[in-house]
């Protein structure tokens, strides 16, 4: 065997990807030796390079993996491998993600990087551990393509979580696990013109982009494990299993033991008034959390209906006023609100919708937040190739644009945290519409935080 002891690291402050839990869950099954930091809280380059010699020394393992999972911070990945390598030159460095997926071919030639793995990874990190090789989905700097034959479906019985009591690096990487993302599916079959992880991108990192319901015997498995580590569950999966209606399938996964455990849903759209309802009977406090592609019906109307945007379908304003009427009748749910600001085909009246709607949700108690994010590049997302047609202009579109803007979170004083990351924005050329919109951003942020205000001092109404 070649790796008997396994160290496996994210990129990200705060907490990595629970991928990684399953990576170890994995390698443990086989006889690995497999660690885990799921939580990193080092600010610093200081404190970060402190954190990776305490790591190496309490592990000593042979091989390391870094997830570089989203682009923000692949430089931050990169000083994690150079630290590694500085402090200990023998230890092999495997990286893994979605954008070290996407971006083998620029990151594989870095000196620190030994191999990287494409798409999913449980079967090739173990060929790479017991062999020293996989026979796919694995590069090193002498490879001339890379193949992606193993990949995961909903026949993957084999990935699920186990021997969390010995993954943890110390118990205060379990103290700080103040939540647990655990798949009920992977994939997405839609192609959002923004979106880094539509199908298009999906095709190029993992081979594929049909989407697939896990085995609800597995998903309980992983909801048992997880509860006695985490007091808050996440999900973020959102079609139609197939062989059971979404309502059938979360009834089944969804056991009396985690009505103590709070969760939070990111549908992809609107979820049906008996999910709703049953959701929020089956934990003890529920986040639904919804994604709408604008504040403006008409806008989000016209995104959806132009093919050349693949927008996932819309919903009405009066659908959304129906599921906020709903949660209001939940004793123990919120419900959040995430949309984009800067997306194309915006008019005057449409900055005047986003503000209408938004001062008819700050009226429901139970709405937690509405979070806007900039539209901003993202690699392998549609718009990088279409923005022109749509008269913006892109601050990123190459490998060295986004570790640009990578670099640029790494050499703040205090690493962000993910509401503060430098992002490559796509900007309107139109200099007046983009200031148009920067307003209207900041009195909707103006009428969520008079409503927060009014709160905190209990003087919201319905």
């Amino acid at each position: 065997m070649m790796h008997k002891r396994v160290l496996l690291v994210g990129s990200t402050l705060g907490s990595a990807t629970s991928g990684l839990l399953y990576l170890a869950s994995y390698l443990r099954r086989a006889g690995i030796e497999a660690y885990c930091q799921l939580n990193d809280t080092n600010v610093n380059k200081a404190l970060l390079k402190n954190n990776i010699e305490r790591l190496l020394t309490r592990v000593d393992p042979s091989l390391v993996g870094v997830s570089i999972k989203w682009f923000p911070h692949i430089a931050r990945g990169l000083e994690i491998c150079k630290i590694i390598k500085e402090l200990s030159p023998d230890t092999k460095i495997v990286l893994g993600g979605n954008t070290a997926s996407y971006y083998w071919e620029k990151l594989i030639v870095y000196p620190d990087v030994d191999y990287i793995i494409l798409g999913d990874g449980e079967a090739p990190l173990l060929n790479l551990c017991k062999t020293g090789s996989s026979p796919s989905n694995l590069v090193d700097i002498d490879s001339e393509y890379g193949d992606i034959s193993y990949i995961e479906n909903e026949k993957s019985t084999d990935v699920y979580l186990s021997h969390l009591n010995e993954i943890f690096v110390d118990d205060d990487d379990i103290k700080r696990c103040n939540n647990i993302f655990v798949y009920t599916g992977k994939r997405c079959n839609s192609n959002c013109f923004y979106c880094g992880g539509c199908a298009t991108a999906m095709n190029r990192t993992f081979g594929a982009s049909k989407p697939f319901f896990r085995d609800t015997e597995i998903v309980k498995n992983d909801l048992h494990e997880a509860k006695a580590y985490t007091k808050k569950i996440l999900f973020d999966f959102d079609f139609e299993p197939g062989k059971m209606s979404q309502l059938d399938y979360f009834d089944e996964i969804f056991s009396d033991e985690l009505k103590q455990l709070s969760a939070y849903f990111y549908f992809w759209k609107l979820p049906q008034p008996a999910t709703v309802n049953l959701l929020a009977q089956k934990f003890s406090n529920l986040t639904i959390s919804i994604d709408l592609a604008s504040l403006s019906e008409g806008h989000r109307m016209r995104l959806q209906s132009t093919p050349d945007l693949g927008v996932k379908p819309q919903p009405k304003d009066k659908e959304i006023i129906e599921l906020f009427e709903l949660v209001e009748n939940q004793t123990n749910a919120t419900l959040d609100v995430n949309t984009i600001l800067g997306m194309p085909m915006v008019t005057m009246q449409d900055l005047d919708e986003n503000r209408n709607l938004a001062e008819k949700l700050i009226n429901y108690k139970m709405l937690g937040e509405i979070q806007w994010g900039r539209l901003h590049a993202q690699p392998g997302a549609p718009i990088l190739e279409k923005c022109e047609k749509y008269d913006m202009k892109l601050l990123a579109r190459t490998f060295e644009d986004f570790l640009k803007f990578s670099r640029f979170n790494l050499d703040m004083e205090e690493y962000p945290d993910w509401r503060n990351l430098k992002y490559p924005y796509i900007l309107y050329n139109d200099a007046k519409l983009f200031a148009a919109t920067l307003m209207n951003y900041q009195e909707v942020n103006g009428i969520l935080k008079k409503r927060v205000l009014e709160k905190d001092r209990g003087m919201l109404h319905t």
